[in-house]
């Protein structure tokens, strides 16, 4: 049995990724670049790639997300 990502669930792990790593994370095709921090937003994922300054939403079917070395987080 697999669980669906809810975009809290995915704010919360991408968060408490870049919190341990310090490294940021990165989107998948579509989602182009680095990012510091995540949130949501009437009930939408969003990231963020200058420390909040400007916003991006995220469809959490579409894209997934990976750390500085290529491997995935699991959201």
């Amino acid at each position: 049995m697999t669980t669906k990502a809810t975009p809290q669930r995915a704010a919360r792990r991408l968060n408490d990724h870049h919190e341990r790593i310090g490294a940021g994370f990165y989107g998948s095709t579509g989602l182009v670049g680095r990012f510091f921090s995540a949130r949501v937003k009437a009930g939408t994922l969003q990231v963020t790639p200058d420390f909040g300054d400007s916003w991006q939403d995220v469809d959490l079917t579409k894209h997934t997300f990976c750390d500085h070395n290529g491997r995935t987080i699991h959201i």
